[in-house]
C-alpha cells in the first residue's frame, strides 16, 4: 500500500483509485486516512469510505458493518445531516436492517425536501432509493452518496 504522512492524502487518494475501480485498494485507503485521525476528519471522508463499503460493485468488498460504523460517525459529526444520513440508510440495507435503512432515508428526504429545487434530480434519486429498500433490496454502486 502507497504510504502517505497525511490521512487527507489516503482519503484523495482513495477517491482517485474508485475513479480507476480498484475498489479493494481505495477501501484500505478510506480506512488508512480514518485510522490515522479518526477524530479530526472531515465527514466526507466517513461518507465516501460507508458508501463504498455499502456499495461496491465488487459485492465480496462489502461489509455492511463497517459501513454503517463510519456513516454513523458522519452523523454524529454533521448532526445528521442528510447526505451522511443516505450513506447510513445504504449501509443499514447492505446489513439487512431494511427497517433503519427505510427510516434513514425517509429522514433524510425530509430534510432534502426544501432543497429540491435546487436539485430535483438528486431528489428522486434518493426516492428510488427508499423504494428500493422498501422492498428489501441493496444498492448498486453510484458515484454520488
Amino acid at each position: 500500500m502507497k504510504e502517505f504522512d497525511d490521512p487527507l492524502d489516503h482519503y484523495h487518494y482513495a477517491h482517485e483509485l474508485v475513479h480507476h475501480a480498484q475498489y479493494a485498494d481505495a477501501i484500505l485507503h478510506y480506512e488508512r486516512a480514518i485510522s490515522m485521525d479518526p477524530d479530526r476528519l472531515d465527514s466526507e471522508v466517513y461518507v465516501f469510505a460507508a458508501w463504498l463499503l455499502a456499495t461496491c460493485p465488487d459485492i465480496s468488498l462489502r461489509n455492511g458493518q463497517r459501513a454503517v460504523k463510519f456513516a454513523t460517525k458522519a452523523c454524529e459529526d454533521t448532526d445528521w445531516e442528510p447526505w451522511p444520513l443516505t450513506a447510513l440508510a445504504a449501509a443499514h440495507a447492505q446489513n439487512g436492517d431494511f427497517k433503519d435503512a427505510v427510516d434513514a432515508q425517509k429522514r433524510a428526504i425530509e430534510l432534502y425536501r426544501e432543497y429540491t429545487h435546487l436539485r430535483p434530480a438528486y431528489y428522486q434519486k434518493c426516492r428510488d432509493r427508499l423504494s428500493r429498500y422498501e422492498s428489501y433490496q441493496t444498492l448498486d454502486y453510484d458515484p454520488e452518496p
